[in-house]
């Protein structure tokens, strides 16, 4: 389109536009690829306007799955170990821009809920891309982590925002977490 302005950005730094400027941002899959996604939600809020949208993604570090992987291997399948070895088997494209081809920050739900209440975001909605097709099978463990969520006091559960965390787009979702929210 012809009529439509294209700059280029840095995610780490002060982005080229003005106070105010948009009204739906969308950021997908890259939070997790750059060293300070505060900073980048710190832009977004910047350059949104009041009662914008943003709509991001990242890697659903807590459906159940993961976190089984977690608790065996110590990491999840979006970020495994960094080790020199697997640096040094990248290709020679990604030397010196690691972070295009890594995921190098890991984000849950948790930590960026608190990065966008921070920075002035209310969530609206939590999605996710698809169930996993093996979700069955962790049902039972889903239903004990709930009933056991269930047994801690109203206060708590509200505190820690445990129904998010045992919502069916967090613990039964897919590989991306995708929360859209607006600017308060």
């Amino acid at each position: 389109m012809p009529d439509v302005e294209i700059k280029r950005g840095d995610l780490l730094h002060v982005l080229p536009y003005s106070d105010d400027s948009f009204d739906y941002i969308t950021c997908i899959e890259g939070l997790e690829h750059i060293e300070n996604p505060h900073q980048a939600l710190r832009e977004f809020s910047r350059i949104l306007r009041h009662r914008g949208h943003l709509i991001l993604s990242i890697p659903n570090t807590l459906n159940i799955e993961e976190r089984f992987k977690w608790l065996l291997y110590g990491y999840t399948s979006h970020f495994k170990p960094l080790s020199r070895e697997y640096l040094k088997s990248l290709s020679d494209d990604f030397i010196g821009a690691e972070e295009i081809a890594l995921h190098i920050n890991p984000i849950a739900y948790p930590e960026l809920r608190y990065m966008l209440e921070k920075y002035g975001f209310e969530i609206l909605r939590l999605h996710r891309d698809k169930p996993k097709r093996n979700s069955w099978a962790y049902l039972p463990i889903v239903g004990l982590i709930r009933v056991l969520n269930r047994c801690q006091p109203e206060e708590r559960r509200r505190e820690r925002w445990a129904s998010e965390l045992q919502s069916d787009e967090i613990l039964l979702g897919g590989n991306t977490l995708i929360i859209h929210a607006m600017k308060n």
